[in-house]
């Protein structure tokens, strides 16, 4: 995701995006890796703040669990809209 997004209600939308794909495929849990890098230190409490808990924590790495059952949608002003397409 482009730092020039963050911030923006683009990392809310995108968890909620994922966490309803994954409830309609069935799953209970969504897993999230923050692997620390040079560029990506300004979004290592993204996992936190969307609700996610940690799970373990290693140098350099970071894993965490949303339990979906659990999860509350976070509100914002973009809106996914959904449409069949032809990827031909």
């Amino acid at each position: 995701m482009s730092c020039r997004v963050l911030k923006r209600q683009v990392e809310e939308e995108t968890v909620n995006e994922i966490a309803r794909l994954a409830a309609r495929m069935g799953a209970k849990r969504v897993t999230g890796l923050h692997l620390a890098t040079s560029n990506n230190g300004m979004v290592r409490d993204l996992y936190p703040r969307m609700g996610f808990a940690p799970v373990s924590e290693a140098p350099g790495r970071l894993e965490f669990d949303l339990d979906l059952a659990a999860y509350k949608v976070k509100s914002t002003g973009i809106e996914i809209v959904e449409r069949d397409y032809d990827p031909v």
